[in-house]
C-alpha cells in the first residue's frame, strides 16, 4: 500500500482558482494523510440526482451535504473505493451549515479549504470511468468560465461525457458532445464484446465495463458503468437504465487525436 503525505497549507490564491495542491489523485488501495493544524476535518458529499444546466440556464449549482467528521486535525483517507471524494477543514465543529450550494467544485474556492480526492480503479480506460463514480448526473455538463469543464473537474458528468471522460484522462482530444456528439469517435463493433465497448441506445450510451456472462455477448449477467438519473454508476446490464430499448455496439476509433504535452 502507497501512502502520500502532504502538509495542507493555503496560500492566497483568487477564489476560484484550481489548484493542484487541492486535488489528489489514487489508485485504489493507497492512503493520503492529510495535515491542517489547528482545524476539523469533514467530509462533503454531492447529492447525487439529477441537475438540469438546460432548465437553469447553464449556472445549476450542485448541492453538497456534510457527512463523516474528523476528530482532529489529521485525516487519514485510505482509499478502499473509486470515485471522487471531497474534504473540508473547519475552524470548528460547527463552522459551517448543514448543506452548501456551488457552481464550482469545493476544492477551487480556496476559503473553503477543501481537497478534492480522486481515486481510480487503474491506469487505463475503465479505471479512468471509475474516477466519476460519486458524483452526480448533469445533463448536460458545461464549461465553467475561468474553471474548467465540469466532467473534467469531476463534478458530475452524463452518459456520453461519462465514456469521453475516460479517454480524455487517457491524452485523447476528444470534446465532450453527448450521445450524437460521441460517434464521430466511434466505429462500429465487428468482432465479439469487450470490455470498454460502448453500448449505444440513440438517448443514451453506456460503456461495457464487464464481459461476466456469455463470453463476447451482451447479457443480464454483464457490468455496464453509466450516468444516468442519480450519477455515474456501475451496474448490471438488467439495471441499465435503458434496458430493454435496442442499441449498437461500438468500438472507439483507432488513431484518435492525441493533446498537446505541454
Amino acid at each position: 500500500m502507497k501512502i502520500l503525505r502532504a502538509a495542507f497549507l493555503f496560500l492566497l490564491f483568487s477564489p476560484g482558482l484550481l489548484r493542484a495542491e487541492g486535488c489528489y489523485e489514487l489508485r485504489k488501495g493507497d492512503s493520503l494523510l492529510l495535515v491542517q493544524p489547528g482545524l476539523v476535518w469533514r467530509e462533503l458529499k454531492p447529492a447525487l440526482r439529477e441537475y438540469d444546466n438546460l432548465a437553469a440556464g447553464g449556472r445549476k449549482t450542485i448541492t453538497y451535504f456534510f457527512g463523516m467528521q474528523q476528530c482532529n486535525d489529521t485525516l487519514l483517507f485510505r482509499a478502499k473505493e473509486a470515485g471522487t471524494f471531497y474534504f473540508m477543514a473547519c475552524a470548528t465543529r460547527s463552522e459551517k451549515t448543514d448543506s452548501l450550494a456551488l457552481r464550482v467544485p469545493p476544492h477551487t474556492i480556496v476559503n473553503l479549504r477543501a481537497v478534492q480526492i480522486v481515486v481510480r480503479e487503474s491506469d487505463d480506460y475503465l479505471g479512468y470511468l471509475t474516477e466519476l463514480l460519486r458524483t452526480p448526473f448533469i445533463i448536460p455538463p458545461m464549461t465553467i468560465a475561468g474553471t474548467g469543464h465540469q466532467t473534467d473537474l469531476r463534478m458530475g458528468a452524463d452518459c456520453a461525457e461519462l465514456a469521453i471522460y475516460g479517454k480524455r484522462r487517457e491524452g485523447f482530444d476528444i470534446p465532450y458532445g453527448g450521445p450524437k456528439g460521441i460517434c464521430k469517435f466511434l466505429d462500429t463493433l465487428q468482432g465479439k464484446a469487450e470490455a470498454g465497448c460502448i453500448l449505444h441506445f440513440g438517448a443514451q450510451v453506456s460503456v461495457l465495463y464487464q464481459d461476466k456472462g456469455i463470453p463476447g455477448a451482451i447479457d443480464d449477467d454483464d457490468l455496464v458503468i453509466e450516468s444516468y438519473g442519480s450519477g455515474a454508476k456501475i451496474v448490471p446490464f438488467r439495471h441499465c437504465a435503458f434496458y430493454g430499448r435496442p442499441y449498437r455496439l461500438f468500438t472507439w476509433k483507432t488513431g484518435l487525436p492525441r493533446k498537446e504535452k505541454k
